[in-house]
């Protein structure tokens, strides 16, 4: 959301996030109507009652968009028990309409959608997975092949570029042999074990184009939206084809040719199938 919003700032559109760590003044900005556009994060929602009650009671809610709709689903692949209390927002606000919105949603999980969020008879309307500028490939790789190919696809890279990993020691690992390969244009790490701030820099720095690599697992994920992600590389396997669809849409949101690149050991196959079973 935070990356939405500096977004929407750099086109001429004020918009600000309410959410755990949002400050009082925000917030009484929002309700008053300052900002056309009021991010609220899902856990937000429930505590923030009375502020949304005075947003329809003064400027209005003209819509409740849920983005990353498909983490209401509880068959979905990346569910959040916390958007099930956006169910709520239809019995409070009735007469608001309600856009659900997702870039992964298999039927079953579209139906779990509706009925989660109380959509009533919706106008359903659903475009293509495949994105032509998306190169995808797979390769079988060991220690040593999968320097190389990192060295292949890194070095002279226009652009930016995501490495996605299964754990938090990967990602630190493996930011120091990406940072050699890179030099001075930088690679970091990002990780849901990192406090909020040292997270938040690392985020705001890779949009700045401050460091052109971002090594990080799943917590670099929804609302991340750069548009000249040249590569999205995983060393390891996502948990689903849907989570793997999800992270490799960060990759040319600009519309240009940019690569989709798994990075696969049978290796990485045992360490999946044992952390599913934790």
């Amino acid at each position: 959301m935070e990356d939405q919003v500096l977004s929407l700032a750099s086109n001429g559109i004020s918009a600000c996030l309410v959410g755990g760590s949002s400050d009082l003044r925000t917030e009484e900005k929002a309700i008053k109507g300052d900002y056309p556009l009021v991010f609220v994060t899902p856990e937000k929602v429930s505590g923030w009652d009375h502020g949304l009650k005075a947003m329809q009671a003064g400027p209005g809610l003209a819509l409740i968009a849920v983005d990353e709709s498909h983490c209401v689903a509880e068959w979905g692949h990346d569910f959040r028990p916390s958007y099930l209390e956006l169910r709520s927002l239809r019995d409070r606000f009735p007469q608001v309409p309600i856009m659900a919105l997702t870039a992964t949603a298999t039927p079953r999980v579209q139906s779990e959608i509706m009925t989660n969020l109380g959509l009533r008879n919706p106008l359903v309307a659903k475009t293509s997975f495949n994105r032509w500028n998306l190169h995808y490939s797979v390769k079988t790789v060991n220690v040593q092949s999968r320097h190389e190919a990192l060295c292949s696809l890194l070095r002279g890279l226009e652009g930016s570029a995501i490495i996605y990993v299964m754990t938090k020691k990967d990602a630190e690992q493996l930011t120091g042999d990406v940072a050699r390969i890179v030099g001075s244009k930088g690679a970091r790490t990002y990780h849901g074990g990192m406090s909020p701030a040292d997270r938040r820099e690392v985020h705001h720095a890779f949009i700045r184009d401050d460091v052109q690599v971002v090594i990080a697992t799943i917590a670099f994920g929804m609302g991340i939206d750069k548009p000249d992600v040249r590569v999205v590389i995983h060393c390891g396997l996502p948990k689903t084809v849907e989570a793997y669809y999800q992270q490799t849409g960060r990759a040319g949101r600009d519309g240009l040719p940019a690569k989709c690149v798994l990075l696969f050991s049978r290796a990485d196959a045992i360490r999946q199938r044992r952390r599913a079973c934790y």
